[in-house]
């Protein structure tokens, strides 16, 4: 009897109406585009996910959500599933923070200026990972400070696990940001509230140990193998090929060294991974790369100058990850017709809305990312320049709760500028699918400190 009041009472504070009204938001730019919105990975995850097959080069575990939420019916009803979680989740995180106040309201003030002046409803509206790399942070919260139902804190749990589980980044992102969180509090001394807030954080060991692990148990299942990835030394060497740092090992160790590579040394291109000509496609792929791939990143990574050179770059291409977040259709959306990977999978699978897609505003070219690109410009000043001088008013009292929040935000921003810095080429689709967090904290800071103001008079203020 306790266990279906506590389901009652977890479908009562899911407040499925909010939910689903923020999911259909969500949805605006696939609803612009009349079709969800494709990225060339997309194909792939649909195939694999369908097939039932590990992909060489990512987690199998968005292919089969993709699968399953589809119900090889419609990519829609895929769609609006992850719609669905990120509205469950960014409405979570509002109410966990203004419980007291009219927080639905808040939370669908909040949710309409992100969908037109930032990313979000495009990432949303994209059947790829990118939409779940920012709810790890949030679930973060909402576990620590909210969800006391048992059951609403088994749904946020499983959201975290899935997140972690779709793309083998998210989990190190997380990880790095309250790493770097729990240092800022050593550098200013506050041992006791490290300690305090890690001892209330350990839930969290856990879910990520699971999250680790879903990989490999889901690679066995379907493969027979326990392994992670068939391909951590081809993305480094991938990196390498970026960054110089391959063309260098090559040139100052092929006199030395008896590596297939070294007869491809002066036709290594920038684009190692994806480029026809690669020497990765001439020497086994991404299915039989050979062993010395990792040979060369093992010996790249535990020599000094490499390392050194490595460290440098990675810095110099995070600080530059960490500023590209400008939203444009050649990032994000470009479009993906005939003969592309995301056109073959649907027409294999949902041929039924083939013509659909290959007639979306994506696949015609009207898709047009310039005009919310500069309203994320101007909005994210006003909000920066409103959030200082709020700062300087001395009105930080009224956000010292909200203050940790929005420093380990920021901090999960940057991580996610480290990681993506360091294991690829600097490309504004991978910030832009986290920066709209910044803008959101910023809006509840000043939203906390207008209702605190006006707590003297609730009449007027219509929350």
């Amino acid at each position: 009897m306790n266990s279906l009041r506590n389901i009652l009472r977890a479908f009562r504070e899911i407040e499925t109406g909010t939910v689903l009204l923020g999911a259909v938001l969500l949805c605006f730019a696939a609803g612009y585009n009349m079709y969800p919105l494709v990225y060339p990975d997309t194909g792939t995850y649909i195939v694999t996910g369908l097939e039932s097959r590990v992909p060489a080069d990512r987690p199998l575990l968005y292919g089969l959500f993709l699968r399953h939420t589809s119900m090889r019916a419609t990519m829609w009803f895929a769609l609006f599933a992850q719609a669905l979680l990120v509205s469950s989740v960014v409405f979570g995180f509002v109410k966990t923070y203004f419980r007291q106040y009219r927080y639905r309201l808040i939370y669908l003030g909040l949710l309409i200026p992100l969908i037109s002046c930032t990313a979000l409803s495009i990432k949303t509206s994209t059947l790829i990972p990118d939409v779940f790399t920012p709810l790890p942070i949030l679930c973060f919260f909402i576990l620590l400070h909210g969800a006391d139902n048992k059951v609403l804190r088994w749904w946020y749990i499983a959201i975290t696990i899935l997140c972690i589980g779709t793309h083998q980044s998210h989990l190190l992102m997380l990880s790095i940001a309250l790493g770097l969180y729990g240092f800022w509090l050593l550098i200013r001394k506050q041992f006791r509230p490290v300690m305090l807030q890690w001892r209330k954080a350990t839930f969290m060991v856990p879910i990520c140990v699971l999250g680790f692990f879903i990989t490999p148990i889901i690679n066995t299942i379907y493969s027979g193998k326990f392994f992670w990835s068939k391909s951590d030394g081809i993305f480094f060497m991938g990196r390498f090929a970026d960054n110089g740092l391959l063309q260098t090992y090559l040139k100052e160790n092929c006199h030395c060294e008896n590596l297939e590579l070294c007869q491809y040394q002066e036709k290594i291109p920038v684009d190692f991974l994806w480029d026809s000509s690669s020497p990765l496609y001439k020497m086994g792929g991404w299915e039989n790369p050979p062993a010395e791939y990792d040979q060369i990143v093992r010996n790249i990574l535990t020599t000094p100058r490499y390392l050194g050179m490595f460290i440098y770059k990675s810095i110099a291409s995070s600080f530059t990850q960490f500023f590209s977040f400008q939203i444009s259709v050649r990032a994000e959306n470009a479009p993906m017709s005939f003969d592309s990977p995301p056109y073959y999978a649907l027409k294999t699978v949902y041929h039924h809305e083939s013509g659909t897609y290959v007639f979306s505003n994506q696949n015609t070219g009207r898709l047009d990312y310039t005009a919310i690109d500069a309203r994320q410009t101007w909005f994210i000043t006003i909000l920066l320049s409103g959030f200082v001088l709020m700062l300087i008013a001395g009105y930080k009292d009224d956000i010292r709760a909200l203050i940790p929040v929005i420093a380990l935000i920021v901090l999960y921003t940057i991580a996610n500028a480290i990681v993506c810095g360091t294991l690829s080429i600097p490309n504004p689709r991978y910030q832009t699918r986290v920066f709209w967090l910044i803008p959101l904290v910023l809006m509840m800071a000043m939203l906390k400190v207008w209702l605190g103001r006006k707590a003297e008079n609730p009449a007027k203020t219509g929350l």
